[in-house]
């Protein structure tokens, strides 16, 4: 078997041939880790938007900004004008089933201080996007681990690899 080639010539004082091949190793799977990376997040960013949410989800919210309980509007989330492609600040949004007066103590214990929280406790939109049954009290169902919304994306069924963009009726 012919050796690898080199992937270039600079090397550690002291370092070995056995040590060299396997950085070279190492340092080509992470080339092709980081290009399967970019094929995959290419093909997200080509996937089409997902169905139009048309039901007109109200939700309880806390912000440690306000420090108040309010009621927010899912469609609200993605008003014209808030920016649906970010870089590097994105408006994002806790959903859970918990009434917000007890999620909001729960988001003060844990420190929480720049996240929207949003309580769905008087509405369907946990169970219409898979975060849970209709007979789970707070379980979530077996395809999803999570409900987030964020001005960029909104996730059910949130995947280590990012989650599907879904279209807001305002």
């Amino acid at each position: 078997m012919a050796k690898a080639k080199r992937l270039h010539k600079t090397r550690f004082p002291g370092e070995s041939a056995a040590y060299r091949d396997a950085r070279d190793s190492l340092l080509r799977s992470e080339i092709e880790l980081r290009q399967k990376i970019e094929a995959v997040a290419a093909k997200r960013r080509k996937l089409p938007l997902g169905g139009e949410v048309t039901t007109g989800y109200a939700f309880k919210s806390w912000s440690a900004g306000v420090d108040a309980i309010g009621t927010i509007r899912f469609s609200e989330l993605f008003a014209p004008g808030k920016d649906t492609l970010v870089t590097q600040r994105v408006n994002f949004a806790i959903v859970a089933k918990a009434p917000i007066a007890t999620f909001r103590d729960h988001a003060r214990r844990r420190g929480w201080r720049h996240t929207l929280l949003l309580s769905a406790s008087g509405n369907r939109f946990k169970h219409d996007y898979h975060a849970e049954s209709l007979r789970a009290s707070s379980s979530p169902s077996p395809r999803s681990s999570c409900a987030v919304a964020a001005s960029s994306t909104i996730s059910g069924a949130a995947s280590s690899g990012g989650a599907s963009q879904t279209r807001a009726r305002t």
